[in-house]
């Protein structure tokens, strides 16, 4: 499985644990999370469970709706976010989740 799955899945369990999201089995990592309820409060308890996560600071710029639109969207985000934190270190959460599997 590449790491960019094993983000991808673990910020879904994530949206789905803290972002109050009912995701099914028809959508994919490009849905609407907001169409699937996620809402402001939501995104901000998701937004700090990240930040732990992945080790990752949300600058200004990247917190808003546009980056929590899908599972993709926040992927690419927390990537950008990872790679100007750290510019020769491969993405992967603080936890180092990533790095074993």
């Amino acid at each position: 499985m590449t790491r960019a799955k094993l983000m991808q899945d673990l910020l879904r369990e994530i949206v789905l644990k803290h972002g109050r999201v009912a995701l099914n089995s028809s959508q994919d990592d490009d849905s609407d999370l907001f169409a699937a309820g996620l809402d402001s409060f939501g995104m901000v308890d998701v937004m700090m469970v990240i930040e732990e996560e992945c080790g990752v600071v949300f600058t200004s710029a990247a917190l808003n709706r546009r980056s929590f639109a899908s599972i993709n969207t926040l992927a690419a985000v927390v990537a950008g976010l990872q790679a100007e934190a750290m510019p020769n270190a491969a993405p992967q959460p603080a936890s180092g989740r990533l790095a074993t599997r």
